[in-house]
């Protein structure tokens, strides 16, 4: 018997509301906290990815803007329409539990990663073919990944390499900011 994954919908509602209406606040603090992950209602997450994307591009956030942006990505139904934004929105009067609502959409998150995370181990334990030692190196990653996002404050890079600037004093190069975030490069040989 399958059992729903956990959520809180009525909380990512009261986000996705919160984040178009109070934008300056509240968006960077999504995304850093773990951004379309805290979402399970994929209408949500839609919601969401537009919002970050007005938020990145330095564009407005506001009901027109949003809405401009879901057509423009040929999401609006996707999002659950015009009537879904417009009720996300007038639920949303304060911000002032913000950081408490994050935190609990973080914590169904981290659990629906877990879930997915186990369900891949069990898989393929089962597999009569199954090496205990590569099962084994592919849990220590996954474990890692959900460390990091258990304990993600960095947000995105943009905010990161901001972050870095406004509190480095002096003259710096960039690959002092490179070597300090300890950002990798690929490289193709």
């Amino acid at each position: 018997m399958d059992k729903p994954c956990p959520s809180s919908r009525d909380v990512e509602r009261a986000v996705i509301g919160v984040m178009i209406n109070f934008p300056e606040e509240t968006i960077g603090m999504v995304v850093r906290s773990g951004g379309a992950d805290l979402f399970s209602a994929a209408s949500y997450a839609v919601i969401y990815q537009a919002l970050e994307h007005l938020h990145e591009h330095g564009e407005p956030v506001e009901y027109l803007t949003l809405l401009d942006r879901l057509e423009k990505d040929n999401a609006l139904d996707a999002a659950g329409g015009e009537a879904t934004i417009q009720a996300v929105m007038h639920e949303a009067f304060t911000d002032a539990n913000i950081e408490k609502h994050i935190e609990m959409l973080r914590e169904k998150a981290l659990l629906r990663k877990l879930i997915t995370v186990m369900g891949a181990v069990r898989d393929r334990c089962f597999d009569h073919a199954a090496d205990s030692g590569i099962i084994m190196d592919f849990l220590r990653g996954r474990i890692q990944e959900l460390r990091e996002f258990e304990d993600r404050k960095g947000g995105t890079l943009t905010d990161q390499v901001r972050e870095w600037v406004l509190a480095t004093q002096g003259t710096f190069l960039t690959t002092d900011v490179h070597r300090e975030l300890q950002l990798t490069t690929s490289s193709t040989t």
